[in-house]
């Protein structure tokens, strides 16, 4: 009876110390199943959780799991607020702050996996591509540091977990997620849109780790439950493998009867003699778990350093192949170590005279003279990366730009190069072609410039010729008198033939086009330009019978030949020759890439060439500009070629100078073609003896000097004027009805407030009868249609003499 009691007195003594030494522990709760997770409930599942709480169980532990991020549990296990991690990978950084226990728990790697449809298939498909994945994760670093190795930019998604990750993966914001194989497994079932990729990376163990300097005795408790369920087939380990992980080792293991009642009397017999021996053989139970444990992982970690290292080479190797630049690398006697497929292509050398032992400098002789082996040298030297590029002809006669990119390895260097030829080709022909479209822009902005200061000179120049006209017509003027009037008229038109090749220029001038046979148009100018050339100048044609015609303006064509016979003829002071060509040419689509502002087509080319001086780049570029000139002050205005350019694009041809300094000049002009020839007849203008008239005019000018001067003409001319300063004052007139009758409205074109076709628009709706004539310096789109004057339009270009505004007058109001 004492017996019995004494061993219900231990029994219950025990439990009681149990419990007064109960040990209470925080577990972290994070989403990353199977290992670990909340389940709908919000209790603990998964691999880790099990284990543990089998182990606390056994121990008597009162676990509390704290769910939250993975970062903010790393960040709490850090700072004591929770006294385990479960399912972390060990690494050097982690090392510096938390403790973990020794027995691995279970491997673990990383996996990629991309949306459905997208192609990666290896690390370099990630080019430019949006990654998401957990940053604080250590597969999340391990990828990052991989794919920075390589040089791969993608655009990186932080994110809190796993499931936040496949989450941007499934709705399509990211092309591809990082996450570890257990969790790819769970979430390709979960997802319809996810797929895995071959991309494996980063093999690792996964622990429980505790606060360093804490719990350590915790940490040996777990390995001691762990070392032991590996080597029992049917232990709490593998049960929670096979209900988690579905890939359990274990057995169902079945003790027969008789062995049961065997281990009941030995239990018994070591409850009683077990106290003894109790001490002595968890000692020895600790220092035998510790020898295996550690040459265990001796042998896991080389077997799996070579099988890590044997993949990695193997995916190296299928990387550098693949790359569609040529990637070699050199030790630091410059002899190679390293050289892919493309290097071959590249330098048109075998893998065999790469390897052969013979440096760079002996493979390609005279490579020590190059920029690239310069920066090859200083790399080696400085160990700090360097990109260089430039041009290099091969033994073999080949050449290109290549852009080389050098880093240093820890045996030597490795170079990654480029073949940018055809970038560089692009890039000159668009340089061209901007320069070409630059100088197109900035003679379009200098004829605007030149067009509107000849249309304020137009207007003065008219007043000056008009008052000198009429003060010629005074009875008492002396021949002294006489005299200056006539020098002011001539100066005023001078003047005004400056004006006109500015017009010319700025293509403001108004044509009459006719169509035109060229070639007869070159020889009905050969006397005037056989007299027009120095003697010593040889004048010769080459005209093409069949060109076809052109339509253009007959007088501006024949002044643009002018002009360039005489710039060739200034050209040549000593003598040479000039030459005048005609030719059929198509412009073809070929053509209009060198020179965009073309239009593809048929276009007869006049060409005239000279053997004189010729013209430097510099010269060349300003040669349209105008008032740009070579010559000595007083000997050329600078407009002669500008009106030729004007003229030429009025046209709607173009133009381009060939030149080299001593080796002539030759000016090639492309005009439209026309394919059918219609028979023109020009009604020549009935010339008038009466220029006089007794009709009412309604004179619209806002210049006033301009508009008394016109009034005063018309009046000698017995006309009845009546003056207007502008569309305003001219409708306000007109609106007196019946008391006025206007027979004729001369109206500037270009007026402020109102124009002159706006005016004659509104008095025509109430004076059908009325007749209209404009008078403008240069007209603007109102009044024409490529320059050539509307049907039924009249227009008196400034300057203009006061007969020619008599004739002009007395021509409109005479129309049918």
């Amino acid at each position: 009876m004492m017996k019995k009691g004494f061993i219900l007195f231990l029994l219950v003594f025990t439990t009681l110390l149990a419990f007064a030494e109960q040990i209470k522990l925080k577990i972290n709760l994070t989403e990353n199943s199977p290992l670990v997770f909340p389940d709908k409930d919000g209790h603990p599942a998964g691999f880790f959780p099990d284990i543990l709480e089998y182990i606390a169980d056994k121990e008597g532990w009162d676990l509390e799991f704290v769910f939250d991020t993975w970062k903010n549990s790393l960040n709490s296990l850090e700072n004591g607020e929770i006294d385990i991690v479960q399912s972390i990978a060990h690494s050097e950084e982690r090392d510096k702050v938390f403790d973990f226990n020794n027995r691995a728990v279970i491997s673990n790697w990383g996996q990629l996996s991309r949306l459905k449809g997208t192609k990666i298939e290896s690390l370099p498909d990630l080019q430019g591509k949006k990654v998401s994945g957990d940053g604080g994760n250590i597969h999340t670093k391990a990828f990052l540091e991989l794919i920075e190795s390589f040089d791969i930019d993608i655009e990186f998604t932080d994110t809190d977990d796993y499931f936040e990750s496949f989450e941007l993966l499934d709705r399509g914001e990211v092309a591809a997620c990082i996450s570890n194989r257990f969790n790819t497994l769970r979430y390709l079932q979960q997802y319809k849109n996810v797929e895995k990729t071959p991309i494996i990376f980063n093999p690792i163990n996964l622990h429980f780790a505790t606060t360093k300097g804490e719990n350590a005795d915790i940490l040996a408790t777990i390995d001691e439950y762990i070392e032991r369920a590996h080597t029992a087939p049917n232990s709490f380990f593998y049960q929670a493998m096979d209900r988690w992980i579905g890939t359990s080792l274990a057995e169902t293991y079945v003790f027969p009867m008789w062995a049961k009642l065997i281990l009941i009397v030995a239990g018994g017999i070591v409850f009683m003699l077990g106290a003894v021996a109790l001490l002595l053989r968890q000692a020895v139970e600790k220092r035998t778990v510790t020898i295996i444990k550690q040459n265990r992982e001796l042998k896991e970690a080389q077997t799996k350093l070579r099988e890590r290292a044997e993949i990695s080479e193997e995916k190296f190797e299928t990387f550098i192949e693949s790359m569609a630049d040529s990637v070699f690398a050199f030790d630091r006697d410059w002899k190679y170590i390293l050289a892919n497929e493309m290097a071959s292509k590249f330098t048109g050398k075998t893998r065999k005279e790469f390897f052969s032992g013979k440096s760079i400098l002996e493979i390609f002789p005279g490579f020590e003279d190059t920029s690239f082996f310069k920066v090859y040298k200083k790399v080696m030297e400085t160990r700090e990366p360097e990109t260089t590029s430039g041009k290099y002809i091969f033994e073999d006669g080949r050449e290109g730009w290549y852009e080389v990119r050098v880093s240093p390895t820890p045996e030597g260097i490795v170079c990654v190069a480029r073949d940018i030829t055809e970038r560089k080709k692009v890039e000159e022909e668009l340089r061209n072609t901007e320069q070409k479209l630059l100088q197109s822009q900035k003679l379009e902005s200098v004829g605007r410039l030149a067009g509107g200061v000849a249309h304020d000179f137009n207007n003065l120049l008219t007043t000056i010729l008009g008052y000198t006209e009429l003060i010629s017509m005074e009875q008492d003027l002396t021949a002294t008198m006489n005299e200056g009037v006539q020098e002011i008229k001539k100066s005023a038109e001078r003047a005004a033939s400056l004006t006109q090749q500015l017009l010319a220029f700025s293509r403001k001038q108004i044509m009459r086009p006719q169509q035109i046979d060229l070639n007869k148009l070159i020889k009905n100018l050969r006397k005037m330009l056989t007299r027009l050339i120095h003697e010593n100048i040889t004048f010769s044609t080459n005209l093409d019978t069949g060109i076809g015609e052109i339509k253009a303006d007959p007088v501006q064509i024949e002044q643009v030949i002018m002009n360039l016979a005489v710039n060739a003829r200034d050209a040549m002071p000593d003598g040479g020759t000039l030459t005048i060509e005609t030719h059929k040419a198509h412009l073809d689509e070929s053509y209009r890439q060198e020179h965009p502002q073309v239009s593809p087509g048929d276009y007869v080319l006049l060409a005239v060439s000279d053997t004189g001086q010729g013209m430097d780049e510099e010269t060349i570029d300003h040669i349209f500009d105008p008032f740009y000139t070579t010559k000595e002050v007083g000997k050329g205005t600078g407009l002669g070629l500008s009106t030729v350019y004007g003229i030429v694009k009025q046209s709607e041809g173009h133009i381009w100078a060939y030149s080299e300094p001593d080796h002539g000049t030759t000016f090639k002009i492309y005009l439209p073609a026309i394919e059918e020839t219609e028979k023109q007849q020009e009604s020549l203008p009935e010339k008038r003896d009466l220029l006089g008239g007794t009709e009412t005019i309604l004179l619209v000018e806002d210049e006033e000097s301009l508009r008394k001067m016109a009034g005063k003409i018309l009046e000698r001319y017995g006309y009845a004027v009546i003056e207007a300063k502008n569309g305003i004052e001219a409708l306000e007139i007109s609106s007196k009805g019946d008391r006025l009758k206007i027979d004729l409205l001369v109206t500037d074109v270009i007026m402020p407030k109102m124009g002159g076709k706006e005016l004659s628009d509104t008095l025509l709706k109430e004076y059908p009868r009325l007749r209209v004539l404009y008078i403008s310096g240069y007209t603007d789109n109102a009044m024409t249609h490529h320059a050539v004057l509307d049907k039924g339009v009249s227009l008196l270009q400034k300057p203009f003499s006061s007969q020619s505004l008599a004739e002009k007058v007395r021509e409109v109001l005479d129309e049918d």
